[in-house]
């Protein structure tokens, strides 16, 4: 019998891209709230500072949430290669 549902070689490389995937959101999430703190200071003026923060607060959540998911699906796909690893006796 054949492997059912996939390779699991094909799928632990592919969890771990994906992996790789939620490491870059996570650096562009530091550059991204980094840079744009150092805006709202250059700023000048209260309320173009205050609304520089509250950008970069929401689109660092953004991009931390979408890394937490990203690497809970490479985890979901190493454990499915994993179970289909031990399913087919390999």
């Amino acid at each position: 019998m054949g492997n059912v549902g996939g390779d699991p070689a094909s799928m632990s490389g592919g969890a771990l891209t994906i992996h790789q995937a939620a490491a870059k959101f996570k650096a562009a999430r530091q550059a991204l709230v980094s840079s744009a703190h150092g805006a709202a200071d250059a700023a000048g003026a209260d309320d173009l500072a205050a609304a520089a923060r509250r950008l970069a607060a929401a689109l660092g959540t953004v991009l931390e949430d979408s890394a937490t998911q990203i690497d809970l699906a490479s985890r979901l796909a190493a454990s499915a290669s994993e179970d289909l690893r031990r399913a087919g006796g390999h």
